[in-house]
């Protein structure tokens, strides 16, 4: 049997009634109830008080636990505000203690991505099982959503989230999406017109409890930024 790739969209944004919205087309509802308790509770993503959508690309439905890994991803993705990285296809399953666990026909799914132009596959990590070596395909194995959070952005660092001009409620919503990094850090760059604002949400930050640290790095007006992290400003 030939696998099929496919396409999970998702859209996760703070919700503006008392209950969040869960709406999913192409998978099973339940099954995406829980891997946003598991996504909450085990990898430390606070999507729990957000509306979630979550739609499968053309129309498809797709009912296998495999599924569950992409699900995952998407709905990161959408509530870091930073996309996958090109090239990359996911699949695996996600159990209720955060594991990713084996599925079947792994090698002819990593076959069929290759072929179809992906260069980069996030896969659960079996026991005793070669890597199947394909030219131009990395294979990443996991075995926790946790290590999916470290490899699915790319290279900049997880702890970090930079933002310019950023309000004071902007700022907390990206402390408190920083709250799964061990040693997160929140940089505020100043544009030079306020400083005196950001140093005050900085300390805001710091008082609230949080523990994120918080770095101010100054820039003039109508400079252009250096990269950082390799990800230009």
């Amino acid at each position: 049997t030939r696998p099929i790739l496919v396409e999970i969209q998702s859209l996760v944004s703070p919700t503006g009634f008392g209950m969040p919205r869960r709406t999913a087309i192409g998978v099973d509802h339940n099954r995406v109830s829980l891997l946003v308790a598991v996504l909450e509770k085990i990898g430390g993503v606070h999507i729990g008080n957000h509306d979630i959508f979550i739609n499968v690309a053309g129309g498809i439905k797709v009912d296998e636990p495999a599924i569950d890994l992409g699900v995952v991803s998407s709905m990161a993705s959408s509530f870091y505000d930073r996309p996958v990285l090109p090239g990359t296809v996911v699949f695996g399953e996600v159990g209720l203690t955060g594991e990713v666990r084996g599925i079947s026909q792994m090698d002819a799914r990593i076959r069929e991505a290759s072929r179809m132009g992906f260069s980069r596959c996030i896969m659960p990590r079996t026991a005793g099982r070669e890597q199947l070596k394909i030219a131009g395909m990395k294979q990443i194995r996991i075995s926790s959503i946790k290590e999916l959070l470290e490899h699915l952005f790319g290279a900049m660092d997880e702890n970090q989230i930079i933002t310019k001009g950023t309000h004071l409620m902007g700022a907390l919503e990206l402390a408190r999406k920083m709250s799964h990094a061990q040693h997160p850090t929140l940089i505020i760059l100043s544009d030079g017109g306020d400083e005196v604002s950001y140093a005050k949400e900085a300390d805001f930050i710091q008082d609230s409890g949080m523990s994120v640290g918080v770095m101010m790095m100054a820039t003039s007006m109508g400079s252009t930024l250096p990269a950082f992290n390799g990800e230009k400003l």
